[in-house]
């Protein structure tokens, strides 16, 4: 709006003037959104980190979606000690539903999501701000992520979560033929498509949200970051600012064996093909086949599914993996686009999905 803005170390903030309670009326910069649900080991650590950081400008939601633990208690305990958190309580509904109903509370002109067993390195906040245009278009700023099991390693020896598109501020052409042309069905994403380390102008979660579908529980950020990025007039990866601390934790859903993987991704599957349609025709993208984008990511989605099969303990595992192959066609999608790897896990998987035939025979010697 028109009302006059302070530069604070570079940072844009709020007049602050008006003193402390006249501000609970004016619209927060940013909107943390955390979804909580049984972190009380970890939610310290994340709410510290949040409160912490050097853009003062913020407010903090805790959504807790019906933790069984402390969970629940902690995040009442800190809205009594800073006035920036509010914290709401529901039955358990889900990850993409406490996150969602974290948006429809919040008042930030630009939104942040953070997992609550995730945490930030006190200039994170501020770096994504201070890289905002201000200028009405719809952003996203793009940081980077240290993968860490939370055991105190110095953060050299961490493994480093970055985007495969370089460094840089994407807009017009070079946001449609980098970024939207190229924005999924490669092998590593060009964009990590995580709904974390982004910090999104509100429009773009809340016009979008309606591509999000309940039913999936593996890979549901892109049901809201792919449209998202779709939609958006500039988009900006900072360099370096490895500010997002993701926590690796071995039974995490993510690591874990799934049963409902396989229907999981076959769900994904139809949504993102439903978003490229929509979106490409929306933003005139013409030079790139929505349908085969989806058929390109389906196959690395595919890889997922049958790294989770090798997982089971079940008996007749690879024969399952050998009728997925062949029931989604895979082979055909590889030569077709012809596909090629470089992890050495993948190209030991898309050597599995080109000759199942071949591994069944060998299987049933």
């Amino acid at each position: 709006g028109g009302r006059r803005k302070d530069h604070i170390g570079g940072i844009q903030t709020r007049s602050g003037r008006e003193g402390r309670g006249a501000l609970k009326e004016e619209r927060p910069a940013v909107s943390v959104i955390i979804p909580v649900y049984g972190a009380e080991a970890y939610l310290d650590q994340c709410i510290t980190s949040v409160l912490a950081q050097s853009l003062r400008d913020l407010e903090i939601i805790l959504v807790d979606d019906g933790s069984k633990d402390r969970s629940g208690d902690i995040c009442d305990a800190y809205e009594k000690k800073d006035d920036r958190i509010r914290v709401h309580h529901q039955e358990n509904e889900g990850l993409m539903r406490a996150w969602q109903k974290g948006v429809l509370l919040s008042r930030g002109a630009y939104l942040y999501f953070l997992d609550a067993d995730d945490w930030l390195e006190e200039g994170a906040l501020a770096a994504l701000y201070r890289a905002l245009s201000f200028s009405g278009k719809k952003e996203i700023i793009c940081s980077n992520g240290l993968i860490d099991p939370g055991d105190g390693r110095e953060k050299e020896r961490l493994k480093k979560q970055t985007h495969a598109l370089p460094p840089g501020v994407y807009e017009k052409e070079a946001l449609q033929t980098q970024v939207k042309e190229k924005i999924l069905g490669n092998e590593r994403r060009t964009v990590d498509v995580s709904r974390c380390m982004k910090l999104f102008t509100r429009e773009l979660i809340t016009e979008n949200v309606k591509y999000c579908e309940d039913r999936i529980r593996f890979g549901e950020d892109l049901n809201i970051t792919l449209p998202a990025i779709l939609s958006c007039e500039r988009l900006v990866v900072l360099s370096g600012h490895h500010d997002y601390h993701y926590r690796f934790r071995r039974q995490s859903m993510v690591h874990a064996y799934d049963r409902g993987l396989y229907e999981n991704v076959k769900h994904l599957d139809a949504v993102i093909r439903n978003i490229l349609q929509e979106k490409f025709r929306e933003e005139g993208i013409a030079e790139v086949d929505p349908s085969q984008m989806a058929d390109q990511e389906k196959v690395w989605l595919m890889t997922y599914v049958l790294k989770n099969e090798i997982r089971s303990t079940e008996a007749g595992t690879l024969t399952r993996a050998v009728r997925i192959c062949q029931k989604e066609q895979l082979r055909e999608m590889l030569e077709k686009y012809r596909l090629q790897a470089k992890a050495p896990v993948n190209r030991m998987l898309l050597f599995f999905m080109r000759h199942p035939g071949k591994m069944l025979a060998w299987l049933d010697r």
